[in-house]
């Protein structure tokens, strides 16, 4: 079980990455469904190491990398919209109420 959590969050870490090469070559929809995956992902596996007691020091690094790298690159992508940013931003902030809640 520890290798599918630690491998949910390498993929959200690539398919993050990857977001930067889908801007402009797939419909707008498939961009959203794509980060809205991602920020499911992202739930799904600290849903899962918890729920099966398989935390890592791993998937703790790698989880906080994701996380950081989904931002910073639907920062950059937003900058072309400055609009964007702002709901960029308060979904930050949302991201890191919860966490503080739940810790």
């Amino acid at each position: 079980m520890k290798i599918f959590v630690n491998l949910i969050t390498t993929i959200r870490l690539i398919d993050s990455l990857a977001l930067l090469f889908l801007k402009g070559r797939v419909s707008s929809y498939i961009f959203i469904a794509n980060i809205v995956l991602i920020f499911l992902t992202d739930s799904i596996d600290g849903i899962c190491a918890r729920k099966f007691k398989v935390q890592t020091m791993y998937g703790s690094v790698m989880d906080a990398i994701a996380d950081k790298a989904l931002c910073i690159i639907l920062i950059v992508l937003s900058l072309e919209r400055i609009e964007a940013f702002t709901y960029i931003l308060i979904g930050e902030i949302a991201i890191s109420i919860v966490r503080t809640i739940k810790s």
